[in-house]
């Protein structure tokens, strides 16, 4: 009698898968999205591998002749345990599969953090760069019209060394050549001060 159910129940799974098999219409072949579900998930793999156990162990049980064949609690029973160790095969092979995503998505965060930083030191490497340019080209520019200065100073005071011995003439001509000198000097400066100005 338990023969004849179990052989019965069989058949009729076998009917209704090959049944379902023939009903169901073939999936794309180029389809990212069925292929990313199935690797996330495991696809059916589990399931049917669990379907071909239950099968065999029916049969197992129905072909032993030595011992008494299971009542339907050992059967059902042997189905939840079965169905148990696929749920937990299954769920491992679900977190491993969201592991290795979360691994991809913290190492291509680190590589973008990494190319943020390199960006950023070189951007203030290259500040840091232009200010000390700014600077020895301000500080040379200064010194080129402190020396103009004193060159006009020095020639203001031989001016006027030269133009005391003159008369009258001599002495005006060394208050012009001297006041004609510093004006030219402030020019320099002036000039010099503008070009530091837009150099920094």
């Amino acid at each position: 009698m338990y023969r004849v159910a179990a052989s019965r129940l069989a058949a009729r799974s076998t009917a209704v898968v090959s049944q379902r098999r023939l009903l169901a219409t073939a999936p794309p072949q180029n389809n990212p999205d069925r292929k990313a579900a199935a690797v996330a998930y495991g696809g059916n793999t589990a399931l049917l591998v669990g379907g071909v156990t239950l099968l065999a162990a029916i049969g197992y049980y129905m072909t032993r002749k030595d011992e008494k064949p299971p009542s339907s609690e050992d059967i059902k029973q042997q189905a939840r345990e079965l169905r148990d160790a696929t749920k937990a095969k299954s769920d491992t092979e679900v977190q491993q599969a969201k592991s290795r995503v979360q691994e991809e998505v913290d190492r291509a965060r680190a590589t973008k953090d990494s190319a943020i930083d390199r960006t950023k030191t070189a951007a203030h490497d290259i500040k840091l760069s232009a200010e000390q340019r700014a600077a020895a080209t301000r500080d040379t520019i200064i010194g080129t019209a402190e020396d103009a200065k004193r060159e006009a100073e020095r020639e203001a005071e031989r001016a006027k060394a030269a133009g005391s011995g003159w008369f009258a003439w001599g002495k005006d001509k060394a208050e012009e050549t001297k006041d004609d000198t510093a004006k030219s000097v402030a020019r320099q400066a002036e000039n010099t001060r503008v070009a530091a100005e837009k150099r920094a």
